[in-house]
């Protein structure tokens, strides 16, 4: 039986000799928002806003973000935001960089 290892750090995941790319993952799913950033992940939930998109950024705003460490808590039980409030404001704003540009017509 062949085994198979997913890496926790999207920016060292190799497929052969090719890394991918480092990039930042991002989802909103009804109000329930998520963003990967390399062993980092930022979790936030928001009312559902039925596609109100300047109400939504207005409350993305307002909201405090979890971050997690996936590298060392893959189960996400662990709020790291305290700890490294500087990690944490970087990739809030990633999150709302790209929520702009998602829902700008």
């Amino acid at each position: 039986m062949r085994r198979t290892s997913y890496p926790t750090d999207l920016t060292e995941a190799q497929w052969g000799h090719t890394p991918l790319s480092e990039r930042t993952l991002f989802w909103d799913l009804f109000g329930k928002m998520a963003a990967v950033y390399g062993r980092w992940k930022i979790v936030g939930t928001i009312d559902n806003h039925h596609g109100k998109w300047d109400q939504a950024q207005a409350q993305i705003e307002r909201t405090s973000f979890e971050l997690y460490d996936l590298r060392t808590d893959l189960g996400e039980q662990h709020n790291l935001a305290a700890q490294h409030p500087e990690i944490a404001a970087e990739m809030k704003q990633r999150y709302l960089a790209w929520f702009r540009e998602a829902t700008t017509p």
